[in-house]
């Protein structure tokens, strides 16, 4: 189980961010939802994983440790995406 306040991801699943770009936020289970979307946050291991695979060259030609995804990662953009659903929820009474 994952709080609030934790920093560890969640190592048998993590959306993408096009599946992110689809997430449908649910009121009704606003915890239970912040718990998901908070355990997908990328660890700092993870994180400097993705910097270094991001800076390989020639990586997104072979696809090195899914490189689209670690991109993401690197960039930032996967942390924006996952804030982006917790401020939606946020808003949720």
């Amino acid at each position: 189980m994952t709080t609030a306040c934790s920093t560890t991801s969640n190592p048998t699943y993590s959306m993408s961010t096009k599946q992110l770009n689809h997430y449908q936020v649910d009121c009704s289970i606003k915890e239970e939802q912040v718990r998901f979307i908070q355990s997908m946050r990328p660890s700092n291991a993870e994180r400097n994983m993705a910097d270094i695979i991001a800076t390989v060259p020639f990586a997104w030609i072979a696809d090195v440790g899914n490189y689209s995804g670690q991109r993401e990662v690197s960039s930032g953009r996967k942390d924006w995406m996952l804030n982006q659903i917790l401020m939606e929820l946020n808003r949720c009474p």
